[in-house]
């Protein structure tokens, strides 16, 4: 699936194994793939020798995070928070906060890539599964927003990419 960009990367990072952009994303995409042993060696590795580079933690914490270690991949998606407010690759960490149900942190990443698909998407999804302020009027929370919200944000996403 990433072939090619995974060998567009590799060629970068030979040249220049100091670009962590390049080494980032290579990482990301072997996660993706299911390459989690190499890439967690390999994003360690990276954050070693460079940690003070925000696309470091970011790789660390996609690692992580697909590993099932969200408390460490929120700590590393902090660090690179902090390392730059305003890179917009760091949405993905609004999910690793949903997953702790620490919706107040999730917000400020998903709100990095503000007005793209991907954050409507998933903010559509967010406000539907974390809403606490939803009940029947006997103080029981309806689930019900939850069911039927998400099929209409995904159903128009799929005709947004012209798919049905």
């Amino acid at each position: 699936m990433f072939q090619r960009s995974n060998e567009a990367l590799e060629c970068a990072f030979a040249i220049d194994p100091d670009f962590v952009s390049a080494a980032s994303a290579l990482v990301t995409n072997r996660t993706e793939s299911g390459e989690l042993a190499k890439d967690y060696t390999d994003a360690v590795e990276l954050v070693r020798r460079r940690p003070a580079k925000r696309h470091a933690h970011f790789a660390l914490s996609y690692v992580l995070r697909y590993a099932g270690m969200a408390e460490e991949a929120a700590q590393e998606c902090e660090t690179a928070l902090s390392l730059d407010r305003g890179d917009n690759q760091f949405r993905s960490c609004a999910m690793v906060f949903e997953q702790l149900g620490q919706t107040d942190k999730a917000l400020p990443f998903a709100a990095l890539d503000s007005g793209s698909q991907w954050t409507t998407v998933r903010s559509g999804h967010s406000a539907a599964r974390w809403q606490d302020k939803r009940s029947d009027g006997k103080g029981k929370r309806v689930e019900g927003a939850r069911r039927q919200r998400f099929p209409y944000i995904l159903s128009r996403m799929c005709r947004s990419q012209g798919l049905r």
